[in-house]
């Protein structure tokens, strides 16, 4: 996830360690800008914590990258027009995924740019995952304190009173659900 504010970007950890497999040209700079140096782990403890940049190339890179959800575009989005972009992200998928397993070999192995696709459009649905978890109160986003989200939660509030279980919802209940069997 990215938001731009006052001539800044922040990008979500989670969003910077996939760049260097999502992206057609090379982001190594800015992923160590992002992280740092040194080795890291992203894991569930920071993949939502928020680099940011301020360099305007560097706002310019990412506002020209659309696999990265823009929380800007999306946080007045109510939970309706969410699911429905959540569900069209999860057929999207679904749709590149049958077509790669309808290739023959040959064709799967010269075909990078499809597992690409698959691989961003995924990222695009967990990323709605991850709003709708922070909107419920599931997730703590670690929003950086330049960023005001008391309006998206007041707006959200009102919003979400109804009883009727969205597809979102049951999408991530079923993940979870699954998930949980594992262990």
């Amino acid at each position: 996830m990215k938001y731009f504010k006052n001539g800044k970007v922040y990008v979500h950890y989670n969003d910077l360690i996939n760049l260097p497999q999502l992206c057609e040209v090379g982001s190594s700079d800015l992923v160590r800008k992002g992280l740092g140096e040194g080795y890291i782990v992203i894991d569930d403890s920071n993949r939502y914590n928020f680099a940011e940049f301020d360099l305007p190339e560097e706002v310019e890179f990412f506002r020209n990258i659309d696999w990265i959800i823009d929380y800007g575009e999306i946080k007045y989005l109510n939970e309706e027009d969410l699911e429905r972009l959540a569900q069209m992200k999860f057929l999207e998928n679904q749709l590149l995924f049958e077509t790669y397993n309808n290739l023959s070999e040959q064709e799967q192995d010269n075909n990078y740019d499809l597992i690409r696709q698959h691989r961003r459009t995924w990222h695009q649905f967990k990323d709605l995952v991850a709003i709708h978890n922070y909107r419920s109160g599931n997730l703590e986003l670690n929003l950086p304190d330049e960023l005001d989200c008391s309006v998206n939660e007041i707006i959200y509030n009102d919003i979400c009173k109804t009883k009727e279980k969205s597809l979102i919802k049951r999408i991530i209940d079923s993940v979870n659900y699954k998930n949980s069997a594992k262990r």
